[in-house]
Parts: structure tokens; C-alpha cells; sequence
């Protein structure tokens, strides 16, 4: 994300790091004499093991897979463990020459027979990897756990580097990060999971419009690697409010079970109300509040009616857990004076399901809409200090006098929290910043506030 100009000032960057690296690379002096003709030296393998994991800790995944390709200590040591995935004992045709289930990461195991055995290939069902009833992990080298258990190949990661690490790193790896990898595939990249299965965190955002993941997608990555405890992707769409609706009720029910944080609907211009609603709805439907951490749709035609829908959601949340919080204090005081824990009403969620009502919001980010003073108003209303929120962006909208007065109380309510608030380019001159700081002023204790973006709103210097 940025300007265009902060791109080509990173390019130009880059560029002029690469020449630095490569002046540098030739200005170094040649190895000796003796080692290049006699091809002595120390290897990765000869090292004990304190030094060898120092060795790899400097080196990037791929040029540990090159190590690896050496010599056949350095792959033994290196080696990833097997990861056996044997089937339903049921399908298991009882000959012994029959290998009834799948090695990942070496060749299938010998047996005694003359004949070879075979090599059952993944079972699949609705797009995913049957793991069978059996999952077991099989040697592995020394280094193995030190080399390939955090992977990470941030702008890095191309078709190449992947199949090579799928041959020598899926039976350890247990993070893998490919996020802003412009030429990796998504194909590519399930590939490699898929033959992962300690995996607990996966990271692939900034994948170009190649690498974007459907609701399906993210459903099948759910259901075929339970053992994920971050999965962080960019979810395309069509741009439509159906679609968008879709999306956000996946959101809300894997952001309600704490493995979702953020959703970003940003630069859909098809989206408008219905979508900030139909955000609203699912929220409070399926995520029992608001869940989510950071919710960003920045240029997305979004009008007073969404932020105001957005604004009652946040609203409701928060009052949900105030309720809560005030009954287990009621509960407490029953329990601790008044001997009455037995007659005490259990506590009911509004929402439904049975489960604490949650308020997680840390980072709303609503900039460049058609936002007015109806909607900024309805926005700082619902700011409290059972929202823990930090960060608001409402920049480039059409925020008036009213919407900076109840922005401002809004902050000096959760003053504790919110460190970073945007109104720039929302041209509400100087009536507007007498009203915003006016309204902060008001705040009972110390503001937490360490950025302020007022700029382009005509303010003068009276």
C-alpha cells in the first residue's frame, strides 16, 4: 500500500541495494589457494551442533535447502522427519507387501518381499487431504527442527523455492511466512501445506490477484489442518454485496472462535451501505458483537446509513459487555454478603448463543467514503471505554462540526485506549477543531492520544 511515488522510492531503494550488495560481493577477496584446488574446508555437518544451528540462523530457507544438496551428511542431518499418514486399518487389504498409506518428506519404507511394495496416493474428499486414523513422525536429522521449523520467505518465495522445500522441509516446519511473495502461486503454496501437517501458522498476504483465497478456500484450509492457529490471506471477491456478505459471515464465525483478526474490504466501490450493514448484521449474528480487531473499508462508497449501522453494532457490543461485566460484580457481591449465589439469574447473551457477548475492536478504518456529520456523529457516539479500541481513520470524508464534537467525546471516553485518530482532508475549517478540542478536554483522565491528523481541514490560526 502507499503512493505511487513511496513504490518507486522503494524500487530505487532496492535497486541500489542489490548494486551495493553485488560491488561488494566483487570486492571481496578470493578464497585461498589451497582450499579451492584441494576442496578442503569445514561443512555444515563437521560443525558441532550449537555452531551449526548458529550457521543456519544466518541463512535464508533456500540456501538451507542448497546446503542440504551438498553432500549426503549435510541432507542426513538436515533431513525433515517422515511423516507417516497411514489409513482406515478397514481398507487394508491385509497382504504384506501392501504399503497402505503415504510417507511425506523420503520414499515409502522397504519391505522384506521380493516384490515392491505400493504406494497408496492421498486420499482427497471435498478438496481436502484425508488425514486417515494414524499420523506419526519417523526419524529426522539433528538439524532438522533448527533449520526448518520457522520458514520464513517474506518477498521470497517463487515456484522454485517451494517444490524445493516441500522435498526437505515438510515434516518439521511448523511457521511458514510467503507474505508479499508477488510470483508465488496459491496452488504452490497448498501443495506445500498440504504435506505439513505440524503446521501452526501460515502467513500468505500480498500475493498479487493470483494469490487471493475464496470462502471456500479458507473453509477447506479450516477443515483439512485443525492443528492451524493463525492463518492470515487475502479473501477476494467479485466486488459485489452478496458476495461481500458471504465473506463477512465466514469472518464472523472464525473470527468469533479467536482465529480471525482483521478483515480488509478496501477499494470496493461496488460495495456501499449494504455491505458496512450486512458487516453490522453478521457481526452481531455470528461473531456474538463485534469480534473482529481491525475492520478497513476504505474507499468503499460507504454513506451515513453504513456508518451508522456499523456505529450500532460497535454500540451494542459494547453495551452487551458492560451488562456482563455488571452482572458478574451483582454475582460476586450475592456470593461474598448476601449468601443468595443459588438464586441468582444466570446471565443470558443478547445475542443468542449462549456465549460471553465480546468487543474486540482495536482499529476501525473508514477513510475516502461519504461519510457526513450524521454518520461521524454516530461513530464517536459509540466510542467508550468498553471499546478497546486504538486506532481511527475517517479521513477524506465530509466530517462537519457535529461529527468532530462527538468524535471528541468519543475519544476523551476511551482516552485510556485510542492512540491514533485521522480527520484530514475533511474540511471542517476552524468551527470544527474549536468543537474537537473542546470536546477532548473533557477527558477525566490522562489521554493516551500520541497522533493527531488534522491537516487540509482549513484551519486557521485564531
Amino acid at each position: 500500500s502507499g503512493w505511487p511515488w513511496a513504490h518507486v522510492s522503494r524500487a530505487r531503494a532496492a535497486r541500489r541495494r542489490e548494486l551495493r550488495a553485488a560491488a561488494a560481493m566483487a570486492a571481496a577477496p578470493p578464497p585461498p589457494r589451497e582450499l579451492t584446488e584441494s576442496g578442503a574446508g569445514v561443512f555444515l555437518a563437521d560443525l558441532d551442533a550449537s555452531a551449526a544451528i548458529h550457521v543456519l540462523s544466518h541463512l535464508s530457507p533456500v540456501e538451507r535447502a542448497r546446503v542440504a544438496a551438498v553432500r549426503r551428511s549435510e541432507r542426513a542431518a538436515l533431513k525433515s522427519p517422515d511423516i507417516v499418514v497411514e489409513d482406515d486399518p478397514a481398507l487394508v487389504t491385509g497382504s504384506a507387501d501392501y504399503y497402505d498409506g503415504v510417507v511425506y518428506g523420503s520414499s515409502p519404507p522397504v519391505h522384506s518381499s521380493s516384490r515392491p511394495a505400493l504406494r497408496r496416493e492421498p486420499r482427497w474428499s471435498s478438496g481436502r487431504l484425508s488425514m486417515g486414523t494414524a499420523t506419526h513422525v519417523e526419524g529426522g536429522g539433528h538439524l532438522a527442527d533448527a533449520a526448518w521449523r520457522d520458514v520464513d520467505l517474506r518477498a521470497a518465495a517463487t515456484p522454485a523455492a517451494l517444490c524445493i522445500l516441500r522435498g526437505v522441509a515438510c515434516g518439521a516446519m511448523r511457521d511458514l511466512d510467503v507474505t508479499g511473495s508477488r510470483f508465488a502461486r496459491r496452488g504452490d503454496i497448498l501443495d506445500l501445506v498440504r504435506e505439513s501437517p505440524q503446521l501452526r501458522t501460515l502467513r500468505c498476504c500480498v500475493l498479487r490477484d493470483n494469490g487471493k483465497w475464496s470462502v471456500q478456500d479458507v473453509d477447506a484450509v479450516f477443515e483439512a489442518w485443525p492443528s492451524l492457529a493463525l492463518f492470515e490471506c487475502d479473501v477476494g471477491d467479485s466486488g459485489c454485496v452478496d458476495s461481500a456478505h458471504g465473506v463477512l459471515e465466514c469472518a464472523a464465525v472464525v473470527a468469533r472462535a479467536g482465529r480471525l483478526r482483521s478483515v480488509d474490504a478496501s477499494w470496493s466501490l461496488k460495495l456501499g451501505c449494504g455491505a458496512a450493514r450486512g458487516c453490522a448484521a453478521m457481526m452481531e449474528k455470528h461473531g456474538g458483537g463485534f469480534p473482529l480487531q481491525r475492520l478497513a473499508m476504505r474507499k468503499a462508497n460507504i454513506k451515513d446509513p453504513g456508518a451508522m449501522s456499523l456505529a450500532g453494532a460497535i454500540r451494542r457490543a459494547a453495551e452487551a459487555v458492560a451488562a456482563k461485566e455488571k452482572e458478574l460484580r451483582r454475582m460476586e457481591w450475592s456470593d461474598r454478603y448476601a449468601g443468595a449465589a443459588g438464586d441468582a439469574a444466570e446471565y443470558e447473551s443478547p445475542y443468542g448463543d449462549g456465549r460471553d457477548p465480546v468487543c474486540e475492536l482495536r482499529w476501525l478504518d473508514l477513510g475516502s467514503n461519504h461519510i457526513n456529520d450524521p454518520g461521524a456523529a454516530a461513530l464517536g457516539d459509540a466510542l467508550g471505554p468498553n471499546v478497546p479500541i486504538t486506532r481511527l481513520n475517517l479521513r477524506d470524508n465530509q466530517v462537519g462540526v457535529l461529527g468532530c464534537r462527538s468524535i471528541g467525546y468519543g475519544v476523551a471516553r476511551c482516552g485510556a485506549t485510542l492512540r491514533r485518530l485521522d480527520l484530514a482532508h475533511s474540511g471542517f475549517g476552524c468551527q470544527g477543531a474549536v468543537a474537537l478540542a473542546t470536546a477532548l478536554a473533557t477527558a477525566r483522565s490522562p489521554c493516551a492520544l500520541k497522533v493527531l491528523q488534522l491537516g487540509f481541514n482549513s484551519i486557521g490560526t485564531k
